[in-house]
């Protein structure tokens, strides 16, 4: 059965049927469209196929020829709107496939196009580059990119699984991040073990403990370190209860652990607001702005804060702040906006980041993160592979009175999402299997009218604790259904 599932996605990789140029955007924006337009133009301009590294695309400094785990999995949502499944699927298997223990169960922080770790981050084993939120960012994409193709390798190849296990074993325990340590840990750990300090070129890079490059002085710890591994442990007991397994819950209550730490210890009282980095100095950033690459935002991208005020306090700082975000962060604030409901702040900042005006517009991850913002923040199409379903809800604003995303590749499928403002959804299987369609709409309604039909609406909260009815619906391939309210 898993090979038969394999060649379906062979089959339409080879066919150009999961192609990023078959993917269109319209809507009654024109400056929208052209955001779309020049995001797809851009980030297909930096996709590779059949190179010495396999298919891949670059997400690493322009030029560099080259992928590393943080940018590739921020980028990995936009290239699978682009149909970009066989670059991101080897990217991921050529990190996980690199973690070992001559490295203290690191892997390479970036790959070259010819196989090979970049030689501006790694010299040997022992002399490299890494930051140590990686491995949780590349757990926490890899599990989304599994939820969206559908392609099961994600979460059974022994490749994978591998990189997990040695990940919430070996790798936290070597690097002393699990719950009970990682504020106890020294910032300088599993260095120069032939003794050569000397002749080392990377010093205290080989584990830094956060995504921040600059600041107040050494960084102990990055808020991101801790946000990343609590999303990557939620990420795992799903894998765990997919699979059947029976210590899924073990996940989960180490996600709480990691939770509760960062509540506890990053957490100012007095200000009413978070740092995002703790120094060796014993000074500390803010969690926004107050460092040279932020991480503060992290928090709520990997979805580790649960309190609504607090969400809405970083969200009214990162409105305060855009214009001070270098691109590699304002790049995901399109996705963080769209997410807690502030659809305006999303649309203003994609049609930013496609504005000739954006400094370093041209970094690849900026194309990929609009790419990626347009489907599942604008539209709202967010696929769950296990249960063949795919969500969909209308994030416009009342400016746009209505947006269609044609072609979009989602499990082995095509499928076409047009909203007619906040009321109005027509879904189209284009191509591939019976899927299932569950039709949000934000807002209490008793019913959802289905192609004229009055039908019973179900109801849950979001993620800001809004209501949002909703109906599910099976739709064959080539089959186009129309759910509204009024």
């Amino acid at each position: 059965m898993r090979q038969i599932k394999i060649t379906v996605f062979v089959l339409l990789l080879a066919a150009g049927v999961l192609s990023g140029q078959n993917v269109k955007f319209h809507s009654s924006d024109s400056e929208l469209d052209s955001s779309f337009t020049w995001a797809k133009k851009t980030a297909m301009s930096y996709v590779h196929y059949k190179d010495i590294v396999g298919d891949w695309y670059e997400a690493s400094l322009p030029n560099r020829e080259a992928f590393c785990m943080r940018d590739v999995s921020h980028q990995a949502m936009g290239a699978a709107v682009l149909g970009l499944y066989s670059q991101n699927k080897n990217m991921f298997e050529k990190f996980a496939v690199n973690i070992a223990k001559s490295r203290d169960w690191c892997t390479y922080w970036e790959i070259n196009r010819y196989d090979k770790p970049a030689p501006v981050d790694y010299r040997n084993d022992n002399d490299f580059w890494y930051t140590l939120t990686s491995n949780f960012d590349v757990i926490d994409a890899i599990y989304r990119m599994y939820l969206w193709t559908g392609d099961e390798d994600y979460i059974k190849n022994n490749i994978f699984v591998n990189f997990f296990e040695k990940t919430f074993k070996e790798y936290r325990d070597k690097w002393e991040l699990t719950p009970d340590k990682i504020f106890k840990r020294e910032r300088t750990l599993n260095l120069y073990k032939d003794g050569d300090k000397k002749g080392s070129k990377f010093n205290n890079a080989r584990g830094i403990p956060g995504y921040n490059e600059g600041g107040k002085g050494e960084l102990k710890l990055g808020i991101d370190l801790l946000a990343a591994q609590a999303a990557a442990l939620k990420d795992f007991a799903r894998i765990e209860k997919i699979k059947g397994k029976r210590d899924a819950n073990k996940w989960l209550s180490e996600e709480r652990k990691v939770v509760n730490l960062i509540r506890n210890n990053f957490w100012d009282k007095k200000e009413g607001k978070y740092y995002s980095c703790l120094y060796d100095n014993g000074e500390k950033d803010y969690a926004i702005i107050d460092s040279n690459q932020s991480c503060g935002h992290y928090l709520i991208y990997f979805g580790a804060e649960y309190n609504k005020g607090r969400i809405n306090g970083l969200l009214d700082e990162l409105v305060r702040n855009e214009n001070r975000l270098m691109v590699e962060s304002a790049s995901h604030m399109p996705e963080i906006f769209f997410r807690y409901g502030r659809a305006k702040d999303a649309v203003y900042m994609i049609k930013r980041l496609t504005s000739p005006a954006m400094h370093r517009r041209e970094y690849p991850e900026n194309s990929f993160a609009v790419a990626g913002a347009f489907a599942n923040g604008l539209m709202g199409i967010d696929p769950d592979a296990p249960n063949n379903r795919i969500t969909t809800i209308s994030n416009l604003i009342p400016s746009i009175s209505y947006a269609e995303l044609e072609d979009v590749p989602v499990f082995a499928n095509l499928i076409t999402v047009k909203h007619t403002g906040i009321t109005a959804t027509e879904f189209k299987n284009v191509s591939g299997k019976t899927v299932r369609w569950r039709a949000s709409f934000r807002g209490n309604y008793k019913y959802i009218s289905v192609d004229g039909k009055r039908l019973k609406a179900s109801s849950e909260k979001d993620i800001m604790g809004n209501a949002v009815s909703y109906i599910d619906l099976t739709v064959p391939a080539g089959v186009s259904i129309t759910a509204s309210v009024k």
